[in-house]
């Protein structure tokens, strides 16, 4: 995993160390809520609180910012909890999980107790525990440096340059609806209700990536776990090319051979192109029929044209709800790595939607004798993303290329609708001047988004 990798997975454990946690379970009496306290307390969770109420656990601890481990050190830590909350009661329990961070800060955890017990047991992988687990941050953070800047003191927004109100908000320690940091909302975020000081999403949904208001919960990839609505793998995992799915080390030395419906992340109003790629291929193939599938609330087809291995077949298509269905043959038939299909969308999901992409079935004869031919699928993932962190992606692959400059070009002489994710400079249009903005930071290798 690399240094980048490392410290984003470390910031998210990070937040979820420094809380504490709460669990639900069966209404049990006062003495199995102190037994779980103290277990927990000779674990090393500090003050830990447990109530049973209904078919729930709710379980508290404090813990500092400075005091942290690992990712896996802290998914143990997780494990320990749940496992506890199984030996005392039973691991059919419901268990939610809330840290609080020393800085008023909450993270929602929720997990269940079977899933623990098998973690440390090492009957699951780390990667399969932490897919289980569901991370949900309650508050949105501070753009503070904490520790630095002490409210208890008197220190605020006004007089502490680290305390910094978001966007949505402006320094104002002497109006009677300032917070604790001395800062007042503009508005009340979107999709978010308080709760004491700070404000909190509303179910189904997650704080934005500038704290400003609350979007449609996303998905996150297998391998990764999320924290204020962004996705990070987990130790031992790294984002693909795509930034769209975690891959374990082992699967980097590996080349996947088959058809790949490949992952992207573009903005909400703009526009995407997702090739159908085949990989490794030796047999000719003489005809395929595709089903593929993604959700319309998310991306609108708009239309499907042949790919680079497939110019000379015939082939047609058609569009239904959420299915796309491929059909095509070819005289002297095709092999090799290249397109099969590219699939033309508009981004119509707000942002932090997503929608998987599947290849549903597949069914392909070889060209020579007529016989059919298995063909391993590997699906993708397409996410809406901000503006912000769109920009000047023309095919929502992460990177900055010439290709995306080459879009731009394309935008700029209306060969191809205009997107104003490519818009570079922001003046309202895409020129061949956000073209060269585009290949010069393509040549200098630099990303379109972290």
């Amino acid at each position: 995993m690399n240094k980048e990798t490392s410290i984003l997975c470390l910031a998210v454990v990070y937040p979820i160390l420094t809380m504490g946690i709460i669990i639900a379970v069966l209404p049990t009496v006062h003495a199995q809520e102190e037994n779980i306290e103290v277990i927990l307390s000779s674990n090393g969770f500090k003050e830990p609180r447990v109530s049973i109420s209904g078919n729930e656990v709710l379980v508290e601890y404090k813990q500092s910012i400075s005091e942290f481990g690992s990712v896996s050190e802290e998914f143990r830590r997780i494990a320990i909890i749940l496992t506890t909350v199984a030996e005392e009661l039973s691991p059919v329990y419901n268990v939610r999980i809330r840290q609080y961070f020393d800085d008023g800060q909450i993270m929602e955890l929720v997990g269940n107790p079977a899933d623990g017990e098998a973690f440390l047991d090492n009957q699951i992988s780390e990667e399969t525990f932490s897919a289980k687990l569901k991370f949900k941050p309650l508050t949105r953070g501070h753009a503070i440096l904490p520790g630095v800047c002490e409210p208890a003191k008197g220190e605020n927004c006004e007089n502490c340059e680290n305390f910094i109100c978001y966007p949505n908000e402006f320094c104002d320690p002497k109006n009677p609806e300032a917070n604790e940091y001395g800062c007042v909302e503009n508005y009340i975020p979107s999709n978010s209700h308080l709760a004491g000081s700070e404000y909190v999403c509303d179910d189904g949904y997650e704080w934005n990536s500038d704290g400003t208001g609350c979007v449609p919960e996303k998905k996150c990839p297998s391998g990764s776990f999320k924290f204020q609505g962004e996705c990070y793998c987990i130790e031992g995992y790294e984002w693909d090319s795509s930034k769209t799915r975690c891959i374990s080390d082992e699967e980097q030395t590996r080349v996947f051979i088959g058809l790949t419906f490949e992952s992207r992340s573009k903005p909400g109003g703009s526009i995407v192109q997702i090739p159908l790629r085949l990989t490794g291929i030796d047999e000719k193939i003489g005809n395929m029929d595709i089903t593929l599938c993604y959700d319309p609330s998310v991306i609108e087809v708009t239309e499907v044209i042949k790919g680079g291995l497939t110019t000379e077949s015939l082939f047609e298509y058609n569009v239904m709800d959420g299915i796309i269905k491929i059909s095509l043959a070819d005289r002297e038939g095709f092999s090799g790595d290249g397109s099969i299909a590219y699939v033309k969308f508009d981004v119509v999901g707000v942002e932090g939607s997503s929608s998987d992409l599947d290849i549903a079935a597949i069914y392909v004869n070889r060209a020579d004798d007529y016989e059919a031919l298995y063909i391993q699928t590997h699906n993708g993932l397409f996410n809406v993303i901000s503006m912000e962190n769109g920009m000047g992606d023309g095919n929502g692959d992460g990177m900055y290329t010439a290709l995306d400059a080459l879009y731009a070009l394309q935008m700029a002489v209306d060969k191809i609708p205009k997107d104003q994710s490519m818009d570079m400079n922001g003046d309202g249009s895409v020129t061949s001047f956000d073209a060269r903005t585009i290949l010069k930071n393509a040549v200098g290798g630099l990303k379109s988004r972290a």
